[in-house]
C-alpha cells in the first residue's frame, strides 16, 4: 500500500492531454465492468475533441479558457474514478448508464460553444444559460448519432444536474440508480475543476466569463477570488447532504487502482483552498504574480495587450 505523501493526484495522469486522461478512463471502466463496451464513449470523446478544437461541422473552436476540454477531460477523470470506487464499495452500476453518464459529462458544457455564425464576444456570454445549450446539443447530437430517445432523457437529467440553479431534489429520475449517477456527474463537475493544479490560474478566465455574462456580484478578480472561498463553503454542504457525498468513493478507487489508500482530489481541493486563502491574505495587490503554474497568467496578459491594441 502506498502512503508516500508525494503522490499527488496530478502526478497519476498527465492532465494537459485529453488522450492521455481518456485512455486513463478506458482503464478505469474497464476495472468497473469487464464486459463493458467502451465503443459509445469513445465515439463521444471523439466528436467532443473536435468540437472543442473546432474541427466539428457548424460550431466554433472553443474560446473560454475556464470552460475548455482540460475541464470536460478533468470532470469526466473525476466521474470514470468516482463510479469505480462506488463499484469497489459494492454499488451496482448498470453498464449502459455508465456510458450515458460519461457522456453526459463529455456534454455537459458544450453550451458555451458558439455555433459558425455567431461571431459576438465569446461563448462566455452564455455563462447563465450554458446548461440548457448543453442540453440542445446533446439532444441534436443523440438525433444525429443514433442515441435512443431513453438514453437522451437520462443525458437530459443528468446535465440538468450539474446545474447549481436547479434545484437537484426537483429533478425527474426514473430511479433511485439513476437519481445516483446525477449526484456523481454532479460531484465529478464540482471535484474536477477545484482539484485541478491550475484551478487558481484559470479563475482569473471564469472572471472574464462572468464579466461578458454581466454575472452581477463580481465586481473584479480579486472579489472573485475572495468569494471563492464562501462559495468552496457552500459548495461543502451541497457535496455533503444533497450530493448524498458520494465523492467518499474516491478513497476506494484508489486504493484499488493505485494502491494508495488517500482521497488524493480532497487534498488537491484543500491544497488549493488553502493556497487561496494564505495568497489573499499576504498578497492582495500582487496575487497574480503568485499564481505561476503553466504559464495560464503570462497567456492571460497576452490575451489582455491584444485587447488593449484592438480597443
Amino acid at each position: 500500500m502506498i502512503t508516500r505523501k508525494k503522490v499527488l493526484y496530478a502526478d497519476l495522469v498527465e492532465m494537459s492531454s485529453p488522450e492521455q486522461v481518456f485512455a486513463e478512463v478506458l482503464q478505469i471502466m474497464k476495472l468497473t465492468d469487464k464486459y463493458l463496451d467502451t465503443t459509445p464513449v469513445e465515439n463521444v470523446f471523439r466528436h467532443i475533441c473536435a468540437l472543442y478544437r473546432g474541427n466539428y461541422r457548424g460550431y466554433r473552436r472553443c474560446n473560454t479558457h475556464y470552460h475548455d476540454l482540460r475541464h470536460v477531460t478533468d470532470v469526466l477523470l473525476a466521474l470514470a474514478r468516482l463510479m469505480h470506487g462506488a463499484h469497489v464499495a459494492g454499488v451496482t452500476i448498470n453498464r449502459d448508464e455508465m456510458n450515458i453518464a460519461l457522456i453526459s459529462a463529455l456534454m455537459h458544457d458544450t453550451g458555451y460553444i458558439q455555433k459558425e455564425g455567431d461571431r459576438d464576444g465569446t461563448g462566455g456570454k452564455y455563462t447563465q444559460t450554458h446548461v440548457t445549450r448543453s442540453i440542445d446539443f446533446m439532444e441534436e447530437y443523440s438525433r444525429n448519432h443514433g442515441i435512443g430517445s431513453a438514453e437522451s432523457a437520462l443525458c437530459r437529467s443528468l446535465i440538468l444536474g450539474t446545474s447549481l440553479s436547479v434545484d437537484f431534489e426537483q429533478i425527474s429520475f426514473s430511479s433511485p440508480t439513476r437519481a445516483m449517477l446525477g449526484k456523481f456527474v454532479a460531484t465529478a463537475d464540482f471535484l474536477g475543476q477545484i482539484a485541478d493544479r491550475l484551478y487558481l490560474e484559470k479563475l482569473l478566465f471564469l472572471y472574464r466569463e462572468f464579466q461578458e455574462a454581466h454575472l452581477l456580484g463580481y465586481d473584479s478578480e480579486h472579489e472573485l477570488l475572495v468569494k471563492t472561498i464562501g462559495f468552496y463553503d457552500l459548495m461543502q454542504t451541497r457535496l455533503l447532504h444533497t450530493l448524498s457525498n458520494v465523492q467518499q468513493y474516491m478513497q476506494h478507487h484508489f486504493r484499488v487502482r493505485w494502491q494508495i489508500d488517500r482521497d488524493l482530489y480532497k487534498e488537491a481541493v484543500n491544497h488549493n483552498i488553502a493556497y487561496l486563502g494564505n495568497l489573499l491574505k499576504k498578497h492582495q495587490k500582487n496575487y497574480r504574480k503568485n499564481l505561476k503554474r503553466e504559464g495560464v497568467v503570462a497567456r492571460l496578459e497576452e490575451l489582455e495587450k491584444a485587447e488593449a491594441v484592438l480597443n
